[in-house]
């Protein structure tokens, strides 16, 4: 913070507030929650388990790299090849939306749910 000349503890404090906010918004505890609503039950823990795997396994092989990245001869190709991955997985994403959309993905638990209601429902209900 002094860098940017804050030596006030209010401007400190509001500072850290921003940011305990913004890491809130971002990162693992967003993907953590996304990635266990967007598969069925019986696969969840499985699928997860894979994510967290390959995630771990490629940023330790990438941290060897890193350093490489940011060299003054390398540094406008690296912040190109950032913006070509966000743009690809930023693409990826809208599609699974439509397509969860499409397919009733998101709203197909409650779907099943309900029909469970309704057969219950129907069963309890006494025939004359």
């Amino acid at each position: 913070m002094a860098v940017f000349g804050a030596t006030s503890i209010a401007l400190i404090v509001a500072f850290m507030l921003v940011w305990g906010v913004g890491s809130m918004l971002s990162g693992e505890a967003i993907y953590k929650v996304w990635t266990q609503e967007s598969f069925p039950d019986e696969i969840r823990a499985t699928i997860q388990g894979f994510i967290n795997g390959v995630s771990r396994f490629l940023c330790g092989i990438l941290a060897m790299f890193t350093p490489l990245l940011v060299l003054p001869t390398t540094i406008k190709a690296t912040m190109w090849g950032f913006v070509g991955i966000v743009i690809v997985f930023g693409l990826a994403g809208f599609a699974m939306i439509h397509y969860e959309k499409k397919y009733n993905m998101i709203n197909g638990d409650e779907a099943s749910k309900e029909a469970a209601a309704k057969a219950a429902g129907d069963a309890t209900t006494p025939s004359n």
